[in-house]
């Protein structure tokens, strides 16, 4: 292998990779990122979960492929002076030229980095990648970290009726985003969060994204860049149930005098408290209470009510996690003290917060 590339593109393609390098695995390969010369320069990585390609553009004086660790490279990388970089492999060795800089380092054989799986599917469907950047942190933050629930440790993402569901749910919490107008056949997956989380830091702020799915696997291209993710086994939570329900209390707020009221009632929760706040709505008005170990707080904010007086408890940090993504106004709908409550934004659609309260003593 020989080649000249740009630092600066080299760097970027490294920086996209590195994220499905794995940091566990006894196999060594895998603490490799993959370089192949053909047609430009395409760069790989995998933990076998995840798994990422990278092609840009560079002139190739020689064909050849190799696998250099993935810590040293990226950081020879970061640090070279000079825009152009020159790799030429000489034995077992690479030689990396940039300015007056060189090192020397010792490669693997790309004969040894596994192949990346195949995602056979006649369906690809174009998103826009603020759209799915929006659905994806909007709902990675509901997951379950519980090994004995291994579907909720992931996002559900259902087709069904034109539209594409993005569903979150850790237990305590659920959060559906919708995007409209996507045609697909209809199919549930579900997306490891691991695979969400790296995901949100690459994708672009604007453009297309393609994606893809297959029995076990999903695809995702943009830019030259392709993203491939085991999926989870299994059947999703049937989230409908509860979101179906006749929620018959509701009530209409001012978002940045609820989040206020709840922020100053969560400052009382100190050195690791987690203490609920009380709820109490009357006709016109919502009192926000907490009392802690340091001392209490009472808030009142006026609101518009289809209640009668009520009070429930929530654990503030939910709310204030939800509020994060409404604009204006807060939509609250719930049932009794003791059942779940959602919460929408009158002038979106698009999503649906559902938070179970927590008995008051």
């Amino acid at each position: 292998m020989n080649i000249i590339v740009d630092k600066k593109t080299l760097h970027g393609a490294v920086s996209i990779v590195e994220k499905a390098v794995s940091s566990k695995n006894i196999n060594r390969i895998l603490y490799g990122i993959y370089l192949s010369a053909d047609d430009g320069l395409t760069l790989k990585a995998t933990d076998l979960d995840i798994s990422i390609e990278s092609k840009i553009e560079a002139n190739v004086i020689e064909k050849g492929d190799i696998v250099l660790n993935s810590a040293m490279f990226a950081d020879i990388v970061r640090k070279l002076p000079v825009d152009e970089v020159s790799m030429k492999k000489e034995g077992n060795l690479v030689r990396i030229y940039s300015g007056d800089v060189k090192f020397d380092l010792n490669v693997l054989s790309g004969e040894e980095f596994p192949d990346f799986p195949t995602v056979n599917s006649d369906e690809i469907i174009i998103l826009d990648s603020q759209s799915l950047k929006t659905a994806y942190n909007m709902t990675v933050g509901y997951t379950s970290q519980d090994d004995t629930r291994p579907t909720l440790k992931g996002i559900l993402m259902e087709f069904v009726d034109n539209k594409l569901i993005f569903v979150g749910l850790d237990g305590y919490r659920l959060c559906k985003y919708t995007i409209k107008d996507v045609k697909n056949e209809e199919k549930k997956i579900i997306v490891p969060a691991k695979t969400i989380r790296e995901l949100i830091k690459i994708l672009p702020d604007e453009g297309e994204i393609e994606v893809a799915s297959s029995l076990n696997h999903i695809v995702f291209k943009f830019d030259g860049n392709t993203i491939y993710s085991r999926l989870i086994q299994g059947n999703y939570f049937d989230y409908d149930r509860i979101l179906s329900k006749n929620f018959t209390e509701k009530a209409l707020m001012d978002k940045a005098a609820f989040r206020n009221a709840v922020e100053r009632a969560n400052i009382m929760n100190r050195d690791g408290e987690n203490q609920a706040a009380r709820f109490s709505f009357s006709r016109d008005e919502l009192v926000v209470e907490l009392k802690g170990r340091y001392g209490d707080m009472i808030d009142k904010i006026p609101i518009k009510t289809e209640t009668g007086d009520l009070t429930i408890g929530f654990n503030p940090r939910f709310i204030l996690n939800a509020l994060l993504f409404f604009e204006d106004e807060v939509l609250m709908e719930f049932i009794d003290p003791l059942s779940p409550a959602i919460f929408t934004d009158p002038s979106n659609d698009s999503f649906v917060h559902l938070i179970l309260p927590v008995r008051l003593s």
